[in-house]
């Protein structure tokens, strides 16, 4: 049996489960697309280095929310911080 029909056989006797468990890797992909695409930004704001921080669109605004999150708990953003903050996510990512 190929892993195509055994595939289709699981999907057809467990619809539900298969389509929570897709939909949950769909997600916890797209987070990890989202924290690899804010590496570097986070680095230059822990660095406190303009010319790699976004000027505009999406990731600027969440490169300055988390600017702002880190001032409102009293956190200078530092490499430690940035580290533990990138660390998090992928341990806790590879949890689920």
């Amino acid at each position: 049996m190929t892993f195509f029909s055994f595939f289709w056989k699981v999907g057809k006797n467990y619809p539900l489960p298969i389509f929570s468990i897709a939909l949950l890797m769909a997600l916890i992909g797209v987070g990890e697309g989202i924290i690899v695409a804010l590496v570097i930004p986070l680095l230059g704001l822990a660095f406190n280095n303009a010319s790699v921080l976004p000027q505009q669109g999406i990731l600027s605004f969440v490169v300055q929310g988390i600017g702002h999150t880190l001032a409102l708990l009293y956190l200078t953003p530092s490499l430690g911080v940035m580290l533990v903050m990138i660390g998090g996510d992928i341990c806790c990512a590879g949890v689920a």
